[in-house]
């Protein structure tokens, strides 16, 4: 599976917005520079999987939401629902 990091990139920038925080803000909150938080909201830069978690804690983001194209994801959670809808919701 090929990383689609302009779609990450835009994913990180609506959620930081959403926030309302500015990239000098989770730059601050991530430990890294602006010009890396920049980078990656532009698909210039790639990053690590501890990069990623960083970002994606601060933001309240899931990693799959991010890595995931929304069909993918839409395509796991309807199988996650069709596998547990025969269980009931006693331990």
């Amino acid at each position: 599976m090929e990383l689609n990091y302009k779609e990450i990139g835009q994913k990180i920038k609506d959620a930081r917005s959403r926030a309302g925080l500015t990239q000098e803000k989770l730059a601050e909150k991530t430990d890294l520079s602006v010009t890396h938080i920049s980078a990656i909201e532009n698909a210039n830069s790639k990053f690590s999987l501890h990069t990623l978690a960083n970002i994606a804690s601060e933001l309240d983001l899931s990693i799959d939401y991010l890595i995931f194209d929304s069909e993918t994801s839409k395509g796991l959670e309807s199988e996650v629902k069709r596998i547990f809808s025969d269980c009931s919701e006693q331990v």
